[in-house]
């Protein structure tokens, strides 16, 4: 029987079917245009971009541009060998000429060309910069996936390797007289880009730099970026800790530039997750370099303040909760009349810590959350090797229904009546019968190889971490051995790490 004859019902089915498979759709669009109507706005949902491609985009999605809703955008670095991955003299390599011109060229092209897209749509943009030869060398866990963690948003082309072929040369845990000076190696795949922090390049090599001079260091040079989306609604910003103790405090100043950005205060969804690796740390001189990142106070009171009108916040391990939630004294509370989600990460949740201060913290809290009338949730975690803790807060969801706080981690802990009787105070405020539901459960230390499973087991959202972050993360801790190698000691130069596979979605 022709299709053409069959039930519209059933040709239906057979269509959602071919969607639902994922296989090559665009051929079938031509089939005729009730077809066309079901397969195009599937095929521009999501499009990856490549700096070769900008040049195509307006007239690839001239027609169908109100489908798209995510744009993958590719900055691809040029290719390297092993002299370039962990070079003889122990200097990190950086970026070449030509990666700097594909960024420069890159980012301005397609810029130019967003810039003369139509207001009305939602957009997700999706940068990534990588090698393709990192997976090739140290770093063979590495992928490059799209961030597509919307279900109806088609999976695009990747690069995800089924094994990892380790060998001797690329060894994470070689010892003895083979053993590498892990701290290079480290810094080429971190590298700073297009910047030059110590100064050392004379003004003529500036002269190829110049236009950089517009975009400061990461993070200020984000602030930049975000300056050209008015209509920015929602920000996803994962970089990495820096290898460095005095660079983190430039960098922290430098989060305080961005934080004070109006764009980031027109946000209404807000995410911050600083990554690191207990792994890396190891490559350098633990004297200049903490295992354990400090989060700053006045950051963590600055984002207090800037998150005011919005509707969702996570702020993870550059802040910490215990500086958020401290009072300015005389002044007066401050409110979020929006907000409905709030997570953020605490130093104070691990069993090392003083129970007065969690105590203090989980009190302050309380009092915080009542000034957030909406709030829907707040979450307070810590995660590490063998550590993970978590206070949750949740409203309920209907009057007369029971409000519950839940501990769970990786040691007993047992909340003070202080602090459940501030949390009660909050559910009665919120709910003339409201009552408070108390639940503790306990999870194995063994469990948590690094803080990416203490993120599963805690079973924390999706606003805290994109999926495609969370998986790396998983896979990362696959490959690489966490304990500590013999490593050749080297104190490094204060250059900036930026991990190359790491993306920033915005969503417009």
């Amino acid at each position: 029987m022709p299709l053409a004859n069959l039930p519209v019902e059933i040709r239906r089915l057979i269509l959602d079917a071919l969607v639902r498979d994922g296989c090559e759709l665009a051929s079938f669009a031509a089939v005729s245009r009730e077809w066309q109507a079901v397969i195009e706005p599937h095929t521009f949902k999501g499009i990856k971009v490549t700096p070769s491609r900008i040049a195509e985009l307006d007239d690839m999605t001239r027609r169908n541009r109100s489908y798209v809703r995510y744009l993958w955008f590719c900055l691809e670095l040029e290719r390297y060998d092993c002299d370039t991955c962990s070079p003889d003299n122990d200097v990190p390599m950086f970026n070449s000429a030509a990666d700097d011109l594909l960024i420069k060229t890159g980012i301005r092209s397609l810029f130019l060309v967003l810039g003369a897209w139509g207001r009305s749509s939602c957009l997700t943009l999706d940068i990534s910069v990588y090698s393709t030869s990192d997976p090739e060398h140290w770093f063979k866990y590495l992928t490059f996936e799209p961030d597509d963690d919307e279900d109806d948003v088609p999976r695009l082309n990747q690069a995800v390797p089924s094994q990892i072929n380790d060998d001797a040369r690329h060894r994470w845990d070689t010892t003895g007289q083979e053993a590498m000076t892990a701290d290079a190696t480290v810094m080429n795949v971190f590298t700073r880009i297009l910047d030059d922090p110590l100064g050392e390049f004379d003004d003529e090599e500036m002269g190829r730099f110049g236009w950089w001079r517009e975009l400061p260091p990461e993070p200020e040079a984000l602030e930049e970026m975000l300056n050209l989306f008015p209509n920015l609604s929602e920000l996803h910003y994962e970089p990495w800790r820096e290898w460095d103790d005095m660079l983190q405090d430039s960098t922290d100043r430098d989060y305080h530039t961005l934080l004070y950005s109006p764009s980031i205060r027109r946000l209404t969804r807000f995410t911050i997750f600083e990554n690191f690796n207990q792994r890396y740390v190891h490559a350098f001189v633990e004297e200049y370099c903490k295992r354990i990142r400090s989060p700053n106070p006045a950051l963590s009171r600055l984002l207090s303040d800037v998150s005011t009108n919005y509707e969702s916040l996570s702020a993870s391990y550059v802040v910490d909760a215990d500086s958020f939630f401290a009072a300015d004294e005389g002044q007066p509370p401050k409110r979020w009349p929006n907000l409905r989600h709030l997570f953020l990460t605490s130093q104070l949740l691990a069993p090392d810590q003083d129970e007065t201060r969690i105590t203090n913290m989980l009190r302050a809290a309380a009092k915080a959350a009542i000034h957030m009338p909406k709030l829907e949730t707040l979450q307070i975690w810590n995660g590490r090797k063998n550590l993970a803790g978590l206070f949750k807060y949740e409203a309920a969801r209907k009057q007369g229904q029971t409000f519950t706080i839940t501990w769970r981690g990786t040691w007993e802990f047992l909340l003070q009546t202080s602090v459940i009787q501030a949390w009660q105070s909050l559910a009665s405020e919120v709910s003339e019968h409201g009552t408070i539901r108390i639940i503790y459960e306990s999870i194995d230390d063994n469990q948590v190889r690094c803080h990416g499973d203490a993120m599963v087991l805690l079973e924390l959202p999706d606003a805290v971490i994109r999926r495609v972050s969370l998986r790396q993360l998983q896979r990362e801790q696959m490959y690489i051995p966490l304990q500590s190698p013999t490593l050749s000691p080297y104190i490094t130069d204060p250059y900036g790490l930026l991990m190359p596979p790491d993306s920033i979605p915005l969503l417009l």
